[in-house]
């Protein structure tokens, strides 16, 4: 089984226009299962959100720990989705809420990856961090 990073662009190219962001949402795919930190709380669904852009990167299981992953999603469905970390960044990873680079980055960080928190600061430094 291989895990699945998604960038996209939802909401439209003004959102990225007022963030400077190429990618403004990730999300990972595990098992066919979307998990995701996006308004008002992390969930987790089957569909891809429409976006103008999508990429999506993916790893093969060698060295990740997918049942940690899901573990991990699990346990944080329902987490209040707060974008404050983002807007304020000595706040990064210091709210009780979580955005959505921030909760993908952590995911990842749960199976095994080779990140640091501040991957998850952007879903562009994300990407970033994720490319070989």
């Amino acid at each position: 089984m291989s895990v699945r990073v998604i960038f996209n662009d939802i909401r439209g190219r003004t959102v990225n226009n007022l963030t400077g962001l190429i990618w403004t949402h990730v999300l990972i795919q595990l098992n066919g299962i979307l998990y995701e930190a996006t308004w008002p709380r992390v969930k987790k669904s089957y569909v891809i959100p429409e976006a103008e852009t999508t990429e999506i990167l993916e790893f093969e299981n060698s060295g990740i720990n997918i049942n940690d992953m899901l573990d991990f999603g699990e346990k944080n469905l329902g987490q209040r989705y707060m974008l404050r970390g983002y807007l304020f960044p000595k706040l990064y990873h210091k709210t009780r809420g979580v955005y959505c680079s921030e909760f993908a980055c952590d995911m990842l960080v749960a199976g095994g990856f080779n990140l640091k928190a501040i991957d998850g600061y952007t879903p562009d430094t994300l990407y970033k961090a994720l490319l070989p």
